[in-house]
């Protein structure tokens, strides 16, 4: 089947290239799967993958399979600051990751970091991108942002064409800053990720890691509007994401086809009555800040 759901998916490929995710038992997902993840995702109406030169192998490993008729979306890694050449080195990562998914050209470039258009080399980094975009061998440029705080810097050198950011019933910052209204306005694409909270929405209670117990109110109500039911958890977060129209795509790291599968099939979920998860602790809703021993 073909629906507006599949086409709004996007697959997140990290754990094609690295163990990532509190909770996913997989590790790293193999070239096999990874080649059926693809067919049955093409075969549903899903074109889109999400990936970065950070996520280990990822790039090389899609670059095997084949994703000429995928649109791909790549992030450059964080500017090393001993190049001085500020041009030579994005236009040599953006030759490296089209060598490395052995395509000609990406329909988007993200900065991992936009903390890199700030600093003092800012303005010959986005005149990079830019005359990348003029050459044809990427459509769109913009940025991957963990705060909607990182857009007032940000627009103030230039306005993206694609904003990646984190996006979830815990976390609505991007929502309630004004900014989804502002990109929208600006027709700016707005891809939202981390809609499971790095899994942690679909998660099992008796199983969450016991670093999670300081959030016992918040993580309690999640608990029992869910009733136990892994499967009402994931179409409650899926849905309350899909059927923001502001956004263009949801990305969803994929660790399996019946994982991709269960997402596709999920039935929606009316979320219009659903309201008041949103939790301001940056502690739990920014993930890279979680220390889980």
């Amino acid at each position: 089947k073909e629906d507006k759901y599949s086409m709004k998916l996007a697959i997140g490929t990290a754990q094609f290239g690295m163990n990532y995710g509190v909770s996913n038992p997989n590790g790293v997902v193999t070239l096999d799967e990874i080649t059926k993840i693809l067919e049955y995702g093409k075969s549903v109406g899903i074109n889109f993958l999400d990936t970065a030169a950070v996520y280990g192998n990822a790039e090389l490993v899609l670059g095997k399979v084949g994703i000429n008729d995928w649109k791909c979306v790549t992030k450059l890694r964080p500017i090393d600051s001993i190049h001085s050449n500020v041009e030579d080195w994005v236009k040599s990562q953006v030759n490296l990751s089209l060598e490395k998914l052995k395509v000609s050209h990406l329909h988007g470039i993200l900065l991992h970091k936009p903390f890199d258009i700030i600093e003092k080399n800012g303005k010959a980094y986005i005149r990079s991108l830019i005359k990348l975009k003029e050459l044809g061998i990427v459509e769109n440029i913009g940025v991957s942002i963990y705060s909607p705080d990182e857009l007032d810097d940000v627009t103030k050198i230039f306005w993206p064409d694609i904003v990646q950011v984190p996006y979830n019933i815990f976390d609505n910052r991007i929502n309630t800053s004004g900014w989804l209204d502002k990109l929208k306005s600006r027709d700016v694409k707005v891809h939202a990720r981390s809609i499971f909270l790095q899994g942690l929405l679909l998660m099992d209670k008796n199983k969450r890691p016991k670093y999670f117990d300081r959030w016992k109110s918040p993580i309690g109500r999640w608990d029992e509007l869910v009733e136990g039911s892994v499967d009402k958890a994931l179409r409650i977060a899926l849905s309350y994401v899909m059927q923001d129209e502001r956004v263009e795509k949801v990305i969803v790291g994929i660790n399996s086809l019946p994982q991709l599968k269960e997402l596709v099939q999920a039935e929606p979920i009316e979320i219009s009555s659903i309201g008041g998860f949103e939790i301001s602790d940056l502690e739990l809703i920014e993930p890279y800040r979680w220390t889980i021993k």
